[in-house]
């Protein structure tokens, strides 16, 4: 049996896996992992989303392992979800001390201790999980433990902060071998898929970004050598064919990508990857080499096609910036992916219109469009809760589709509304339609299908 489980739970809605037919491994759980093993720890990862377990599925599994230490990972729509989880864990009379982690128990510690959680790892758990497994083991003192936190004598208690991990080399590769690797997908094509991530942090300080409050604003990446290894690895073990890099901007240092796209050719490996970029990142020149050593999409947070709201969410980027990176990406040969917001404060009908119009023009292979939603943590969110605009107290409701603020003229009931038409007005053209079945074939219709007619199941 082993010592320690790792649980992703299960899930309700998730802004991947609803428009883009995406189901990922837990990379962060899956560091853990890897951490835990290399010190001789005994682990078992359960990813109840790609495994398709319910909540009462995987008590039944924890019940049998009787592992000594569990840990959650859970970000903030999932919160309510983990409470209920913990709950029926507790009911059983399992008595594993419960450590959740991730974004949402980072931010909101005392919200999740007071929701049956012993601990909460805060920040990057890989070493602060690692260490509180030895002081429990042990009978140490918790309060010496960086970057927990947990209730004492009825009140929250934070010990010191954990250092960010510096050498991101010095991490052994996730353990995807505790993973069902045959489950991953992505846009529900049937190729061999997995995630990866280059560096962690970004320096870029948009106000509504929940991973660079996560990771810091320091960004700190592995060396080209390290990650490269890693792509060899997974296609070795796994057989990949497609890889997705989740970092905030992978194409933030033009020389360390140049360097990366260098070494994938020198090594003359044969693999299909895509990223996350920021439009003021990437010339064209950059493009056709990263084309040339396999990348076929690239994810850009446009956010909206207001110069306002840009300047507003400090997004640090003018439209036109916008309009020649997808010229460039199109001269380039690499497919785009276009991401937006509706409802930031000031947003209006006019302001959401002049945002189709400019998807429209811009032309991605691409679009998603999500509602403008404060996370914990974030700028954005202390903004909303100081100025009074938060409208829902309901984490359940933080899933990128449903409205939680106030947006002047518009209620929530229509930005949600105008959201779904932007979707069905990109995808259901008769001209998109045919143009995606010359490229893709009949695969396509599935991609339409997840992107043009997702609606948010409540």
């Amino acid at each position: 049996m082993a010592e320690v489980l790792l649980i992703n739970p299960p899930e309700s809605t998730n802004k991947y896996r609803t428009f883009l037919n995406v189901l990922a491994p837990p990379l962060g759980i899956a560091y853990i992992g890897a951490v835990l093993e290399e010190s001789g720890i005994s682990v078992r990862i359960i990813d109840a989303p790609a495994l398709r377990m319910g909540i009462d599925e995987v008590v039944r599994e924890i019940k049998s392992e009787s592992p000594k230490l569990i840990g959650i990972t859970c970000t903030t729509p999932m919160m309510p979800h983990v409470s209920k989880l913990i709950k029926k864990i507790k009911e059983e009379g399992i008595d594993s001390p419960i450590v959740c982690g991730g974004n949402h128990p980072t931010f909101c510690d005392e919200d999740t201790l007071r929701s049956g959680a012993d601990f909460v790892v805060r920040g990057e758990g890989e070493i602060t999980f690692l260490e509180l497994y030895r002081t429990l083991e042990n009978g140490g003192e918790l309060e010496r433990v960086k970057g927990i936190s947990f209730l004492k004598d009825g009140g929250l208690f934070r010990t010191a902060e954990r250092e960010k991990i510096e050498d991101l080399d010095s991490l052994p590769f996730p353990a995807r071998h505790l993973l069902p690797m045959d489950r991953y997908q992505a846009l529900g094509l049937p190729h061999r898929f997995t995630t990866m991530i280059a560096s962690r942090g970004c320096p870029m300080g948009c106000s509504f970004c929940a991973s660079s409050a996560f990771h810091g604003r320091k960004l700190r990446i592995r060396s080209v050598e390290n990650v490269v290894d890693e792509i060899e690895h997974v296609i070795e073990e796994y057989g990949i064919e497609f890889i997705t890099f989740m970092d905030d901007t992978f194409t933030l240092l033009k020389n360390w990508v140049e360097r990366f796209c260098d070494e994938i050719l020198r090594r003359k490996i044969e693999i299909k990857w895509g990223a996350t970029a920021r439009v003021d990142r990437m010339s064209l020149e950059l493009l056709r080499k990263m084309k040339e050593s396999g990348c076929v999409a690239l994810f850009i947070g446009v956010e909206s096609g207001d110069q306002e709201i840009l300047d507003r969410i400090t997004k640090n980027v003018v439209l036109d910036q916008t309009k020649r990176a997808f010229e460039n990406m199109r001269r380039a040969g690499i497919l785009s992916i276009a991401s937006v917001a509706i409802g930031y404060p000031g947003e209006t009908r006019r302001s959401i219109e002049r945002t189709m119009k400019f998807i429209e023009e811009i032309k991605p292979d691409y679009f998603v469009a999500s509602i403008a939603t404060p996370y914990p943590g974030t700028r954005f969110y202390e903004e909303m809760k100081e100025s009074g605009l938060i409208v829902s107290d309901r984490w359940e409701d933080y899933t990128l589709f449903k409205s939680t603020i106030k947006c002047g003229e518009l209620e929530p009931e229509e930005l949600e509304k105008l959201r779904y038409e932007m979707m069905k007005r990109f995808y259901l053209r008769p001209a998109k339609i045919l143009k995606m079945l010359r490229r893709d074939g009949w695969k396509s219709l599935s991609v339409i299908k997840h992107l043009a007619l997702a609606k948010l199941v409540s």
